[in-house]
C-alpha cells in the first residue's frame, strides 16, 4: 500500500495530537554526559580471524554473511566514517588483533579516544579464547595507564554463536564473563564490562550494535523514548522503532523491550523497501526512502508494518494490527507530527557542539556588549556605587540563607552548620573586610622617586580591568563564586558569573538571588553546562577567574591565551602533610581528620596524603580512628554531620581508589546515597591513582618515614601543591619545609585555617594555580595598577641635561651625579654627603627654574 502524503496539508478533523513532552535537559546535572564536538566512535578489536572485519562489512557495507568467508584479516589500523544522521556520526576503527598498540607508552592514541567511544572486543567463541581474554586485559591496562578509560563504554561480543545451542551459549556467556572480570580484578581495573552474543548469520549483530549506539547518545535516549511513546499510545500501535537505515541499527524504541522476532520483522521491511527501490530507481544516499510517502506491508497474521522516512538516514518503523488502519488518517497525522516534533527537538538538542557554541556565544556576546556599554559609561567607577553593590550583597546573603542551606543539603547532604561555617560565613567575612577597606584600596598609591624626578608625583592608580568572567565550582558554591565577584565589584568591573551545573540546586538559588539583588546592567548570572562554558570561553573578556580542576584549567588557559586575556586559575593538587615525631600526635590527628572530612573531603586544600615518622604512625592512625568516632559516631553513615559525594561519577572514581592500598580504617561505601566512609589507607601503591591523582574525597593514604629529607625529595619530585601542611615543634624542620617545598601556602600545625586570614592571599603555584585572592588580593586580581608619573611642565632648563648634544663633559658628570641608583655609589658617611649635595643641587635647580607662576620659564602644570 502506497499512501501519498503532503506534510504541509494536515486534515483539520484529526484533532488528537501527541502529548506535550517534557524532554530532559541537555546538561546532565551530574556532569557525566558532557556533550563534545568529537564524533562518537565504535572501535572494533579482536585477535586474527575473530570476525571483527566481517562485522564491519556486514553491518556497514551491506555484505552478505557468506561473502565474508573470503575476507582478509585486518593488518593495519583502519578507520572510516560509515553512517551519518542528524545527531550521530559513526566512525569505525578496526584494530589489528596482533598489534600490541597500547603497551607502547610512547604511542599516543588519545586522539582516537576523544569524546564518546565504544570499545568492542570480538571473541571467537568456537576457538580457545584464553589469548583473547589476555588481549582484553592487556589492552584495558594500557588504556588505563594512559588515562583513556574515562569516556569509554566497553563491550565484549561473544561472536560466531550461530552454531551453538541455547545451553552452550549460556555457558559461554557465563564462562567468559567470569574470566574477563576475574582477570580485570587481578589487574586492579574496575569497569562496567558488557557482553553480547552475536553472529553475522542472523540479526543479533545488528541488535548488539544498536545497544552500543544507544550508549553513545545517553543524553538523547529519554527524549526519543518519550517521543515514540507519545506516537504509539494514541494510535494503538504494538511497537515503534527509530532506525538508522544505513546500519539497520535502531537508535531508540518505545520503553518496552524489543523481541527478536519483532526486530527481524522491522529489518526485513527495511530491506524490502531498499530492494524494491533499487530495482525501479537509482538510489543515492538512501533517497529511496521518500520523505513524502509511507511504505506498508500487510502480513497474513494481521500485522501491518509501516515505514516513514524522518530525516538524515533516520526512518520510523511501526508495527500495528489491521484493525488500527480504520484510523489511518489519525496515524498519518501523528506520524507526521512526530516527524516535525522530532526534527524540532533534533535541531534544538542535537546541533553539533560547534554550532551550539556559536549560537550560545552570539547570545552571550550580546550580554557582554551590554555590560561593556555600562562599563564604558563609568557607572561602576565611583566609590558610592561599589559600596552600594557590596551592601546589596550583604543583604542578599541574609535573604538567601535558608534556601541556600536547603539547596546544599539537597546537592551534597551537607549539614547546615558546616555549610554556614565553611561557605556562607566565610563569604560574609570576606565581604565585610572588603567593605571596611574599599576606600583605601581605591586610593592612589604613591611611590618614592629618584633625585632626577624628586619634584614629580609618582604613583600607582588602580583602575578596573573591564568586563570579566567568573566561573565558579560546586564544592563550596557560594564562596567560590561570590568571593571573586566581590573582588570584581570592589575593583569597579562588570561581570558575568557562571555557577557550576554539577550542584544544580545551589546554582539555581544563587542565580535567583543574584538576579534579584545585583544591578542587572553590570552583573549577570548565566547557568548551563559544558557547552555554555565553552561558549563563554570563545568571547573576549578583560579577565577570567576560574575555580576548578587542573584539566579544565588548562582548557581555560588555552582559550584565554587566544586573546591574551589575563587569568586567575584556582586549581588543586595533592596537598601533603608531614607529621614529625616531635609534635602533639593527638592534636595533629584531630586537626588532620577534621581538615580531611569537612565536605566529605571534597575540598581543594584538604590533606591528600600523610607522611608520618615511623615512631608515631601507629599512634597517629589509632588517634585518627578515635577522632572519626568522636566527630561522626561509630557509623558515620548515620551522622548528619558527614556529607555525601556530589555524584555517581565521583563516587565510582573514589571507590576504585580503595583497592590501591590496605584499608586500616573505614572503607564502607553505599552507591545509592553516594556515601564513602572516612577511610585511612596504609601501604599505598606509589604509582597508583591514589598517589598520583588528586583524591578529592574522604580517603587518606598514610606513609611512614625515617629521614625527612626523603619526604622533601618525594614532594619536590611531584607537581607543586596548593598547600603543604607540617605538624612539628621543631623550628629547624619547619624552616626546612618552608625553604625546600614550593607550594601555594605553608600551614604549620593546622589544616585549612589559613583560609580564614583575609590578609593572607590564597592561591597556587605552577600546576596548582595562577594568581591569588581573598581580601585585597582579590581586588588586585581584577585591577590594573596603572603607573603614573606627573611631571611639571616647567623647569625645562634642568631637563636640557638629557637632550643632545652630549659633548660637554660637565653635562655628563652632572647627569651621573644626579643618578639615584648607580654602581659603586658611596655608602655610610659618604652617602650622607652625597645625598646632601644632591638635595642642595636639586633645590638650586628648583629655585632657578621654579614651578609655573613663580616668574621663571612659563607653562602650566
Amino acid at each position: 500500500m502506497y499512501v501519498d502524503d503532503d506534510d504541509d496539508q494536515i486534515p483539520n478533523s484529526y484533532s488528537q495530537r501527541p502529548q506535550v513532552l517534557n524532554t530532559p535537559p541537555l546538561d546532565d546535572p551530574e556532569g557525566e554526559d558532557d556533550i563534545t564536538d568529537v564524533k562518537p566512535k565504535i572501535l572494533l578489536f579482536g585477535l586474527r580471524r575473530s570476525g571483527k572485519t566481517s562485522i564491519r562489512k556486514v553491518v556497514f557495507h551491506k555484505m552478505s554473511a557468506n561473502e565474508t568467508i573470503f575476507l582478509e584479516s585486518t593488518t593495519k589500523l583502519e578507520h572510516e566514517d560509515v553512517s551519518r544522521n542528524c545527531f550521530i556520526d559513526y566512525v569505525i576503527y578496526d584494530f589489528p588483533g596482533q598489534a600490541d598498540a597500547f603497551e607502547d607508552s610512547a604511542m599516543d592514541y588519545s586522539h582516537i579516544f576523544e569524546g564518546k567511544c565504544a570499545l568492542i572486543f570480538v571473541i571467537d567463541v568456537l576457538e580457545e579464547y584464553k589469548d583473547a581474554l589476555d588481549k582484553i586485559v592487556m589492552t584495558l591496562v594500557g588504556l588505563d595507564n594512559k588515562r583513556l578509560l574515562d569516556n569509554i563504554e566497553v563491550f565484549v561480543f561473544i561472536h560466531k554463536v550461530d552454531g551453538l545451542s541455547d545451553d552452550q551459549r549460556a555457558e559461554a556467556l557465563k564462562d567468559i564473563n567470569f574470566k574477563v572480570n576475574d582477570e580485570l580484578s587481578e589487574a586492579g581495573i574496575q569497569i562496567n564490562l558488557k557482553t553480547q552474543l552475536t553472529s553475522v548469520y542472523d540479526y543479533s549483530i545488528f541488535e548488539a550494535l544498536s545497544i552500543v549506539g544507544q550508549k553513545l547518545i545517553p543524553e538523547l535516549l529519554s527524549t526519543f523514548e518519550a517521543l515514540l511513546n507519545a506516537l504509539k499510545e494514541p494510535c494503538g500501535m504494538d511497537r515503534v522503532l527509530l532506525f538508522d537505515v544505513a546500519t539497520k541499527c535502531y537508535i531508540a524504541t518505545d520503553t518496552e523491550s524489543v523481541p527478536t522476532n519483532k526486530y527481524e520483522m522491522c529489518c526485513d521491511m527495511l530491506d524490502l523497501v531498499a530492494d524494491v527501490s533499487n530495482i525501479y530507481t537509482t538510489p543515492e544516499c538512501f533517497s529511496f526512502y521518500d520523505s513524502k510517502s509511507f511504505s506498508s506491508v500487510h502480513l497474513d497474521n494481521g500485522t501491518v508494518i509501516l515505514t516513514k522516512y524522518i530525516c538524515n538516514n533516520l526512518t520510523l518503523v511501526c508495527l500495528l494490527q489491521d484493525s488500527c488502519l480504520a484510523e489511518l488518517g489519525l496515524i498519518e497525522y501523528n506520524i507526521v507530527d512526530f516527524k516535525n516534533h522530532n526534527q524540532t527537538k533534533t535541531q534544538q538538542l542535537n546541533l553539533s557542539l560547534s554550532d551550539r557554541i556559536m549560537s550560545l556565544a552570539e547570545e552571550l556576546n550580546k550580554i557582554r556588549d551590554e555590560l561593556q556599554t555600562s562599563f564604558d559609561s563609568g557607572v561602576t567607577m565611583p566609590y558610592e556605587y561599589r559600596i552600594g553593590q557590596l551592601k546589596k550583597c550583604a543583604a542578599m546573603i541574609k535573604a538567601m540563607e535558608k534556601e541556600y542551606f536547603e539547596a546544599v543539603q539537597k546537592d551534597m547532604k551537607k549539614h547546615p552548620a558546616e555549610t554556614n561555617g565553611t561557605d556562607l560565613k566565610f563569604t560574609e567575612s570576606d565581604l565585610g573586610y572588603a567593605m571596611k577597606h574599599l576606600k583605601g584600596w581605591m586610593a592612589d598609591q604613591y611611590v618614592k622617586t629618584d633625585i632626577v624626578n624628586k619634584l614629580d608625583y609618582a604613583y600607582q592608580h588602580p583602575e578596573p580591568k573591564g568586563v570579566v568572567l567568573v566561573i565558579g565550582t560546586w564544592n563550596y558554591p557560594l564562596q567560590c563564586t561570590m568571593v571573586p565577584l566581590i573582588g570584581a565589584i570592589c575593583a569597579g568591573c562588570c561581570a558575568v558569573v557562571k555557577p557550576s551545573e554539577v550542584a544544580p540546586s545551589s546554582s539555581a538559588v544563587m542565580k535567583k538571588y543574584f538576579d534579584l539583588f545585583l544591578d542587572p546592567l553590570c552583573y549577570r548570572t548565566v547557568e548551563g553546562g559544558v557547552d555554555t562554558a565553552k561558549a563563554l570561553l570563545t568571547i573576549t573578556w578583560d579577565h577570567i577567574f576560574f575555580t576548578g580542576s587542573v584539566s579544565v584549567g588548562k582548557i581555560v588557559a588555552k582559550a584565554a591565551a587566544e586573546n591574551l586575556t589575563p587569568v586567575t586559575l584556582e586549581l588543586g593538587g595533592k596537598c601533603p602533610v608531614i607529621v614529625d615525631e616531635n609534635t602533639n600526635i593527638d592534636t595533629a590527628a584531630k586537626r588532620i581528620i577534621w581538615g580531611k572530612c569537612v565536605n566529605a573531603g571534597q575540598t581543594c586544600i584538604a590533606p591528600d596524603y600523610v607522611y608520618c615518622h615511623k615512631k608515631q604512625i601507629a599512634t597517629l592512625i589509632e588517634k585518627m580512628k578515635s577522632h572519626i568516632a568522636d566527630m561522626y559516631g561509630e557509623d558515620p553513615q548515620q551522622s548528619d554531620c558527614f556529607a555525601r559525594i556530589i555524584n555517581k561519577t565521583h563516587f565510582n572514581r573514589l571507590k576504585s581508589l580503595l583497592s590501591d592500598g590496605t584499608i586500616a580504617v573505614g572503607g564502607t561505601t553505599d552507591e545509592d546515597t553516594h556515601y564513602i566512609a572516612p577511610t585511612i589507607i596504609t601501604n599505598p601503591v606509589l604509582d597508583s591513582k591514589l598517589m598520583t591523582d588528586e583524591i578529592f574525597g574522604p580517603i587518606l593514604p598514610i606513609l611512614e618515614y625515617e629521614d625527612v629529607q626523603s619526604v622533601l625529595k618525594y614532594i619536590r619530585s611531584k607537581q607543586k601543591p596548593l598547600v603543604c601542611y607540617v605538624f612539628s615543634n621543631n623550628a629547624k624542620l619547619i624552616d626546612q619545609v618552608k625553604k625546600r617545598v614550593s607550594a601555594g601556602t605553608l600551614d604549620v600545625n593546622d589544616c585549612l585555617m589559613h583560609m580564614m586570614v583575609p590578609t593572607l592571599p590564597f592561591g597556587g603555584v605552577g600546576h596548582s594555580g595562577i594568581g591569588k585572592y581573598h581580601g585585597k588580593a582579590t581586588f588586585d586580581e581584577f585591577t590594573h595598577h596603572k603607573s603614573v608619573l606627573h611631571k611639571p611642565i616647567g623647569m625645562e632648563s634642568v631637563n636640557n641635561l638629557r637632550y643632545p648634544p652630549y659633548d660637554a663633559e660637565w653635562k655628563q658628570n652632572l647627569m651621573y651625579s644626579l643618578a639615584y641608583y648607580k654602581p659603586n655609589a658611596p655608602t655610610g658617611t659618604g652617602f650622607a654627603k652625597y645625598a646632601v649635595t644632591s638635595t642642595m643641587a636639586g633645590a638650586a635647580f628648583a629655585y632657578a627654574y621654579a614651578w609655573p607662576g613663580s616668574g621663571a620659564s612659563g607653562g602650566s602644570q
